[in-house]
């Protein structure tokens, strides 16, 4: 597994939030025993895992599983109410469930989130060229 992983979800449940493992556990629908292997035992957490990891922090993924992350990104506490706007959580669950591997994922999430970009792009050039021709 990888080790920036393992020290990232250790550094979220212990250091920032000072939840036990059961707790932890509890807000990730997982179970103490797995978030002691993710932690110690070199056992890489599922992609729905990782997805509720995201949505609890508001760090995406991709940084978790790479980069050392700065104690102060992270919130004073979990994420836990409902998301609003685009279903992009509940649409990486569904992602998550139909793919194989965390490459797979990222590359379909990537993809997804280009194309929402680019329709916000569209949109952005649609209100000024509205906002243009009214001057």
């Amino acid at each position: 597994m990888n080790n920036r992983l393992a020290e990232n979800i250790k550094l979220i449940r212990k250091q920032k939030w000072k939840l036990s493992q059961d707790r932890f556990a509890s807000l990730l629908d997982s179970s103490r025993s797995k978030i002691n292997s993710y932690e110690n035992s070199g056992v890489e957490p599922s992609i729905a895992f990782m997805v509720k990891l995201q949505r609890l922090t508001g760090i995406p993924v991709a940084r978790i599983f790479t980069d050392p992350i700065p104690i102060d990104s992270i919130p004073l506490e979990p994420i836990v109410e409902e998301q609003t706007g685009p279903h992009l959580v509940s649409d990486s669950f569904d992602i998550a469930a139909n793919t194989r591997t965390y490459s797979d994922f990222e590359n379909i999430v990537m993809t997804r989130f280009s194309a929402l970009e680019l329709r916000l792009g569209r949109m952005e050039d649609s209100i000024r060229s509205k906002s243009g021709s009214e001057g």
